[in-house]
């Protein structure tokens, strides 16, 4: 077994541990091949980037742990989803959204979030339409 950890989580906030738990959850574990395994905690290169440039973007287990928003569509724009990472006073940063599963290829048995409101109608289309994800668990609104 693999697995993907993305962590964009603030770590100067005592209640954004979901990272840190499933990290040496995973690490400590036996079942997983730690050299088809990748983590992304808090790097600064672009996620997108990282994992179109991955070889094999088949994991069985893809964890997100940062922000979600969900913005439905009105007069002004179209829906809206993404996953943010909170940096600050300073506005958020998008780091991944719906379309990039398709775009980076990426593959899963589980796609499970930690995020906000990532259990989205956007989400929702891209992973039933796409095929690649299996199963999908995360947070109708705030998972708190």
């Amino acid at each position: 077994m693999n697995y993907l950890l993305i962590d964009k989580s603030d770590p100067n906030d005592f209640l954004e541990c979901e990272g840190d738990v499933l990290k040496t959850f995973f690490t400590s574990s036996q079942l997983f091949d730690k050299k088809r395994c990748l983590e992304l905690i808090r790097k600064k290169s672009h996620i997108e980037n990282t994992l179109k440039k991955n070889k094999d973007n088949y994991f069985n287990i893809v964890q997100f742990s940062a922000h979600g928003t969900y913005k439905a569509q009105n007069r002004k724009g179209l829906d809206y989803s993404a996953i943010l990472e909170r940096v600050g006073n300073r506005k958020d940063i998008e780091i991944f959204r719906p379309d990039s599963i398709v775009r980076t290829g990426l593959q899963a048995d589980v796609f499970f979030s930690t995020n906000c409101q990532t259990f989205n109608p956007l989400f929702i289309d891209v992973i039933k339409h796409y095929k690649g994800i299996s199963n999908f668990i995360a947070p109708v609104n705030s998972p708190v």
